[in-house]
């Protein structure tokens, strides 16, 4: 999970490529990051309201020795 709202950059779970990035050594190579647009997900169990989400992938890979 992303950041969406200003409250969210304190959590740990929502979070960012670079600031993800920081805790690897220069041994690893980061591959791959992406990340969506803010959508819309309509009530569910939980979350009695419609709320927003964003979501990210960062793959990285450890180099070879």
């Amino acid at each position: 999970m992303m950041p969406v709202e200003e409250r969210h950059a304190s959590v740990e779970h929502y979070t960012s490529p670079e600031r993800l990035a920081r805790h690897f050594g220069d041994d690893w190579n980061v591959r791959l990051t992406l990340r969506t647009n803010r959508f819309t997900e309509r009530p569910h169990i939980g979350r009695p309201h419609d709320h927003t989400h964003r979501m990210g992938l960062f793959i990285a890979a450890r180099a070879a020795e």
